[in-house]
């Protein structure tokens, strides 16, 4: 890394976390002065995140050495091994943010002690702490335990919480993007995104692939995924079991002191194995057996009638206000749940678990159907981290409230809450990808009612930069829109549509794919960009739908909503 040894002494202050506001200034100084250098913070970051992750990688090693056949396989009827070697996402991940974050830390502690271009008012407010490593995304009979809090769905959990239940059903999506539900009696420590401790109970663990790694400790075992679905147990004598219902994992006995004992055994689908405490040489192979386990939360939307979507392919998110909404007695909403239909495999519940920031439940809305209305001022929603592609389409159904009751000009309908905002020069940089927004066009002074949409990769000194940013002609308040926003990167095109018209084309010749929260009535990171009106549906595709496809979905949508 061609890094000079000045800024790389400085580098390593602020990982000591010793480093000055005057060293930060002279870092961003040198950060600037050209791509050369943004690539070799780029580097060393990655680097930083390698060295954190250092336990884990040798953990790993081990895993796939066994998945190749380095340790022993078990089980009465072990299938033909299926290796799976996988790139390790989340350490590019990793130090993305941790860039982006760095930066974004300089920028705010500017010589002048305010955002070049914003408005103090617009103080950025996270969606999540740096602490968070999960959230509580579904509860079915949860009975909380005496000596536990009792949490809410949506709640953020935070690096060594606990939680405990009695009775009923507790599912935690960590940040991840791993799912693990919990069946009382139960007890599991939270130890990080990637991390948890299974004290006493079962659970049930899906693993996606960006989430491989995932890594289950019990009293006496642990469990390392290799992307996939498994149940894990122990009992109040501390044995403890692990039975693998698709893919792979790696288990491993652990002494008192927590350290590996034995060899790897390396677990494949309809497999288990279990582990007694105090003997390090009596692991008993079994056939999996996944009745022991819950492996799903029933959902509020189960015995509905669900009007289908004329694509199902690469839907990665779908919200539908007549379905899956979970309100408090004042019908404000505590989560939106993803209908997982079609080709939608992995639930991206949206949550708003504080009171004063829930949008309220109307169900007579846009023709007669339901919707959430958004004040424009402090409601929105979350999801958790979920990962989407650079080709992209988004759909939104919504009305706008009358301009006369909005208190400003600037709603954004949904913000990939992505990186902050950065520095760069092209797009191409080593600090994409850049983060999607669709809502109206903010900081400029077209009439209110015009539609925009936009790929935000940062901001340079002279100005934001963005791709793809399409507007179109303003439309009158409490008019019922479908808007589509495709952003094809395979094509180089991005498109906007309103009611199944193409209203804008633009370029996308910058990477989007990254896992983000999926923020749903206001900006990501700004409070006062805040939608007013009421939204009715939310769909996401991880791919760029062809125009056949749009119209297709715009008149289900339209027919489904009355929109003329």
């Amino acid at each position: 890394m061609n890094i000079p040894r000045h800024i790389a002494i400085l580098l390593e202050d602020y990982v000591d976390g010793q480093l000055d506001a005057a060293g930060r200034e002279q870092i961003a100084s040198w950060f600037h002065a050209s791509e050369e250098n943004q690539s070799a913070f780029a580097d060393w970051f990655l680097w930083q995140a390698e060295l954190r992750e250092l336990e884990q990688l040798r953990d790993l090693r081990q895993v796939f050495e066994s998945a190749s056949g380095a340790s022993r396989e078990t089980g009465p009827a072990a299938k033909a091994a299926r290796p799976r070697r996988r790139p390790m996402p989340w350490l590019a991940v990793a130090a993305t943010v941790a860039m982006a974050f760095f930066v974004w830390n300089v920028w705010q502690t500017n010589r002048d002690g305010e955002r070049p271009g914003r408005r103090s008012r617009r103080g950025p407010r996270s969606v999540a702490t740096a602490s968070v490593a999960a959230t509580l995304s579904r509860v079915a009979n949860c009975v909380w335990t005496d000596d536990s809090q009792a949490h809410r769905v949506g709640d953020s959990l935070n690096v060594g919480e606990e939680l405990a239940i009695e009775s009923g059903l507790a599912q935690i999506y960590f940040e991840s993007g791993a799912r693990v539900v919990l069946s009382g009696p139960c007890r599991l420590r939270i130890d990080g995104p990637l991390t948890c401790k299974l004290i006493v109970g079962s659970v049930a663990a899906d693993v996606p692939h960006e989430a491989t790694g995932f890594t289950i400790r019990g009293a006496n075992a642990e469990v390392i995924d290799l992307g996939t679905a498994f149940g894990f147990s122990v009992d109040a004598a501390g044995v403890s079991q692990v039975h693998v219902f698709e893919g792979e994992v790696v288990s491993r006995q652990l002494d008192a002191r927590g350290e590996v004992v034995g060899e790897s055994i390396r677990l494949v689908e309809n497999q288990a194995v279990k582990f007694f405490p105090g003997q390090h040489e009596k692991a008993l192979q079994l056939a999996a057996d996944e009745a022991r386990f819950i492996r799903k939360v029933p959902t509020l939307w189960q015995n509905d009638s669900i009007s289908p979507l004329p694509r199902g392919d690469d839907l990665a998110l779908w919200l539908r206000a007549d379905h899956g909404v979970q309100v408090d007695a004042e019908d404000r909403v505590i989560a939106w749940q993803d209908l997982t239909l079609l080709g939608n495999k992995l639930s991206n519940d949206a949550f708003q678990p504080q009171v004063p920031l829930r949008p309220r439940l109307v169900r007579d809305a846009i023709g007669g159907r339901a919707a959430l209305h958004f004040d424009g001022r402090r409601n929105f929603l979350s999801t958790p981290p979920m990962t989407t592609t650079d080709n992209q389409t988004i759909v939104v159904v919504f009305r706008n409230a009358p301009f006369s009751e909005r208190r400003q000009h600037g709603g954004q309908l949904v913000n990939y809450n992505g990186t902050p905002s950065r520095y760069f020069g092209v797009v191409e940089s080593p600090l994409s990808p850049g983060a999607l927004q669709v809502g109206e066009n903010v900081g400029s002074a077209v009439p209110e009612g015009s539609i925009s949409a936009k790929a935000f990769f940062g901001d340079r000194k002279t100005g934001s930069y963005n791709v793809g940013h399409l507007r179109s002609k303003p439309f009158p308040a409490m008019q019922p829109l479908v808007v589509q926003y495709v952003y094809d990167r395979e094509h180089n095109v991005s498109r906007l549509c309103i009611n199944g018209n193409v209203v804008d084309e633009g370029k996308a010749n910058g990477a989007v794919a990254l896992t983000s929260r999926k923020i749903i009535g206001r900006h990501g990171v700004f409070e006062d960009w805040g939608f007013c009106g009421d939204i009715s549906e939310v769909i996401i595709y991880n791919a760029a739908l062809p125009l056949d496809d749009l119209r297709a979905l715009s008149e289900t949508l339209m027919s489904y909503y009355s929109i003329e």
